[in-house]
């Protein structure tokens, strides 16, 4: 099978920095474990699949669109898109999971969590 695939640095505009990501480019949908043996063979952080007559279609709605979930469109501009993304400022957890507390083999002088992630700061770091 021959796939369009290209790697791109996403949040940065200097090469070799930001993030990499795979983007395969498909004519229709492949199984979930195919798609999954792509990305497992990329060995990036990030795979996303794309079909391009989706994309064209799906164009005017992501230059207009509102905040969806948090996330918005806010300037186009030389090719380029401009997007607000939401703050996820973690919160103070009162009494962190020990299973987190021993893995880190510290005691920490606090711990915080947002949605995405858990934060342990060390003791000094304040």
């Amino acid at each position: 099978m021959k796939l369009a695939m290209c790697q791109i640095d996403a949040f940065t505009h200097e090469r070799f920095k930001g993030h990499p990501a795979a983007v395969v480019s498909l004519d229709g949908w492949l199984s979930d474990a195919q798609m999954q043996a792509i990305a497992a063979e990329n060995n990036l952080s990030e795979t996303a699949f794309v079909i391009l007559e989706q994309r064209i279609a799906a164009a005017p709605l992501v230059f207009r669109a509102a905040a969806v979930g948090g996330t918005a469109v806010v300037r186009r501009e030389d090719g380029l898109l401009e997007m607000s993304f939401p703050n996820r400022a973690p919160e103070p957890v009162a009494e962190p999971p020990q299973v987190l507390l021993a893995a880190l083999n510290l005691v920490p002088e606090c711990v915080l969590r947002n949605r995405q992630a858990w934060f342990a700061v060390a003791p000094g770091d304040l």
